[in-house]
């Protein structure tokens, strides 16, 4: 009697923890992003942006497999990724829960050049999912700066206003 107990409570707590995963896998699982658009206000060459976010909405009631979010401009690309804690610039294989989010945080660092206007840099982010796709567009607007670090001004100067001053 005992050996039959013990083997139905060893067989019942088999079937029960072996349960497989359930995940949608239609290309019309319905996902939501946050924004359509990431805007950064004048970034100043070599001095990095702020972090910006968005968030990823599974809208389904199943499990959502991302297959991948990545940056279009891969490693060439001034922005920098993090999805759901992995860094980027591609980011694979992230399963969400039924009605749940992950976030996206985005960097931008803008590399010096030779203009002394302002400039736009640009790329986009691509959310891939059960072989569909939802985009991000990312723009920042950089500005190259002349910096003074721990500098001292004794007398009195006169600044031209080709280029801002970035005083640090």
């Amino acid at each position: 009697m005992n050996r039959t107990l013990l083997f139905l409570s060893v067989a019942l707590v088999l079937l029960v923890s072996c349960r497989k995963e359930n995940y949608i896998t239609s290309p019309d699982a319905a996902i939501y992003l946050s924004v359509d658009t990431l805007r950064f206000d004048t970034v100043f060459t070599s001095a990095g942006s702020i972090t910006a976010s968005f968030k990823v909405f599974n809208l389904n009631d199943a499990k959502l497999r991302i297959s991948s979010i990545e940056l279009a401009g891969g490693n060439t690309s001034q922005f920098r990724i993090n999805a759901d804690g992995s860094p980027g610039p591609l980011v694979r294989d992230l399963e969400m829960n039924p009605n749940d989010s992950l976030y996206v945080f985005v960097t931008v660092n803008v590399n010096p050049n030779a203009s002394t206007a302002p400039f736009i840099v640009s790329d986009s982010i691509r959310v891939n999912y059960n072989g569909s796709s939802s985009q991000v567009q990312l723009t920042a607007y950089g500005q190259n700066a002349r910096y003074l670090r721990s500098a001292r001004i004794s007398a009195n100067t006169t600044w031209n206003n080709t280029l801002p001053y970035v005083i640090l």
